[in-house]
């Protein structure tokens, strides 16, 4: 009963059954510490002088003599009785009964009569001066004494141990395992070992080593491995590279950013316009700095137990706060740097779309610097909006997602990358952000197809690089934004891959843009090679604000009537028209 209810009280003390094979055979191995009080049992230490028997050894006869049923003090008592007669009849030599009552009454504590029942002797009033046992039953089951201490041959076990310490000591493999080096032996002392047992007082393994942990209580339980957990952090050397990646990118585009400036007066910086040139180094050099966040990573967002991998919400895990800047800093930075390096590359072609417009219709147009930083400011207005409300709403958290666990569900492999909550909510934000972009870059690429003509008639070399590098990025991003879903759980290859989409996006930018300007200056344009362009785009390239005609030609190193040939035949064309104070200085 008590164990059906699970109540393991400190002590249980029966004073009739403890002794009686029919309450041994009821109760079985659950009489293991119970407590009783007996007038003798089998281990007493005692000794016989009619037969030599111990206590022991006259339990062991008359369990055998009795087909199996074990001795009692009853029968204890009665041989007692036996050999006490025999041993007053040898000392006083006589049948009467005033010899034998006084060979009885001379009995005392330091001459008793010796009796597997115990040492005998009587009182003045004529009663055996018997001393009742404590007993208790030891691990094996066997009822030993305990009390009195000098007939003791078991120490008190107090309290008694609970239901699932005994199960645990009796029935489990944790208990089982004496050999186990792995654990410590402790609590239960044990009648044949002094080391006692590997079982905690409440049924759960005791494990010594610092990579096991004990699972199951009483009869489960055990103790198991701790598998060390595969975090899936990012390799160092993949950070390396990424660092690399933006340690070459600041230099490039600070190399840009001086060379602008130095040579800022030269036509092929001024017809570019320096400051536009600046703007696009500058939203590579932002674009690139998300290289920085992307490099964050952290544990759980709450503190982990160490023996079962549960997460402790009350104790939330302080390391995280700065995972979770670096999550929103990556698409701010992303983000600010692309529309900024793109708004610039948009403003230029949507500037010769216009020119080429006007000059369809054959009518002056002056495209000032405030109409194409009108478009920056647009572009920027709309990617900011939708970053804050993205960062105010639902902003991107680390969140760490378990892949894989034991057969204790201890976790073994976790991956971490950043998450909104709920996750749902995250694809409300993503898709107004890739529209606004993907936008305006198949928008500025449609402009480029419109203006083709343009741009290789009249030899507009800064249209054809800016429609390179715009063709590039699309190209880039269309094929890394599905490999970045499928390499999503994998953080080596998902981190790589956003490295090297940043990395080529920017450099890729800064080297169609710069690198063709550089060469321009540095190399000289073969002779007799003509070259034409827009009077317009002069005026607004080099930061002028006077009107002109749709565009004038020019020649470089040419021949005066190779000149008026060009202009004639352009005339007849029907292409240009010509502004008359222009040619006179041609």
């Amino acid at each position: 009963s008590l164990r059906r209810v699970n109540w393991s009280p400190k002590a249980l003390v029966i004073t009739v059954c403890p002794g009686s094979s029919s309450f041994e055979e009821q109760v079985g191995t659950d009489r293991e510490f119970v407590l009783g009080v007996n007038p003798w049992v089998p281990t007493l230490k005692a000794a016989d002088d009619v037969v030599n028997w111990t206590a022991s050894e006259f339990a062991f006869v008359f369990e055998d003599f009795s087909s199996g049923i074990g001795a009692t003090y009853h029968a204890a008592a009665a041989t007692a009785q036996v050999s006490l007669a025999v041993q007053a009849l040898q000392q006083s030599q006589s049948l009467l009964t005033e010899d034998l009552a006084k060979v009885l009454s001379e009995a005392s504590v330091s001459n008793p009569f010796y009796t597997l029942y115990g040492d005998i002797f009587f009182t003045d009033i004529g009663q055996a001066d018997l001393k009742v046992l404590g007993t208790q039953y030891d691990l094996e089951g066997n009822l030993q004494v305990v009390a009195p201490l000098e007939k003791a041959d078991l120490t008190l076990v107090y309290p008694m141990p609970t239901w699932a310490n005994r199960d645990c000591v009796k029935l489990s493999p944790c208990g089982q395992s004496e050999g186990n080096s792995n654990l410590t032996r402790i609590s239960i002392p044990s009648s044949n070992s002094d080391d006692g047992t590997s079982c905690n007082p409440d049924g759960t393994c005791l494990c010594q080593a610092p990579d096991r942990h004990a699972v199951g209580i009483g009869s489960t339980a055990a103790c198991h491995l701790i598998y060390k957990e595969n975090m899936t952090y990012i390799d160092e050397s993949l950070k390396a590279i990424g660092i690399a990646f933006l340690v070459v990118q600041l230099l490039a585009s600070a190399i840009a950013i001086s060379w602008t400036i130095v040579y800022r007066k030269k036509n092929v910086v001024r017809m570019s316009q320096p400051i536009f040139l600046v703007v696009v180094a500058v939203g590579c050099t932002v674009l690139s700095l998300s290289i920085i966040p992307l490099s964050v990573e952290a544990d759980y967002r709450y503190q982990q137990d160490p023996y079962t991998g549960e997460l402790l919400l009350s104790k939330p895990n302080n390391e995280i706060v700065g995972a979770d800047i670096a999550c929103m800093a990556a698409p701010w930075l992303f983000g600010i740097g692309f529309i900024v390096a793109f708004s610039a590359l948009f403003a230029k072609i949507h500037r010769l779309c216009k020119i080429m417009i006007a000059s369809q219709s054959c009518r002056r147009i002056n495209v000032a610097p405030k109409d194409v930083m009108i478009i920056m400011l647009v572009l920027l207005v709309l990617e900011t909006t939708i970053l804050l409300v993205w960062q105010l709403v639902a902003p991107l958290q680390w969140e760490r997602t378990v892949l894989s666990t034991d057969v204790n569900a201890y976790p073994t492999k976790s991956v971490g990358k950043c998450q909104t909550s709920p996750t749902e909510d995250l694809i409300y934000f993503i898709i107004p952000f890739c529209v606004l972009n993907m936008g305006c870059l198949l928008y500025a690429l449609y402009l480029s197809f419109v203006t083709r003509n343009l741009v290789h008639s009249m030899n507009l070399s800064e249209g054809m690089w800016i429609t390179a590098s715009m063709t590039g990025i699309f190209q880039i991003l269309l094929l890394g934004i599905p490999v970045l879903f499928i390499v999503s759980n994998d953080a080596n290859a998902f981190y790589f891959v956003k490295v090297c989409l940043v990395f080529i996006v920017s450099m890729s930018v800064t080297l169609f843009i710069f690198l063709p300007k550089m060469y321009g200056l540095y190399f000289d344009i073969p002779h007799g090679r003509s070259t034409a362009r827009f009077s317009t785009v002069v005026d607004m390239e080099a930061g002028g604000s006077r009107r002109s005609s749709v565009f004038s030609l020019s020649t470089r190193n040419a021949r005066s009537n190779t000149a008026a040939a060009i202009v004639e035949d352009a005339v007849r064309s029907g292409r240009i028209i010509i502004d008359k104070s222009k040619r006179r200085n041609e």
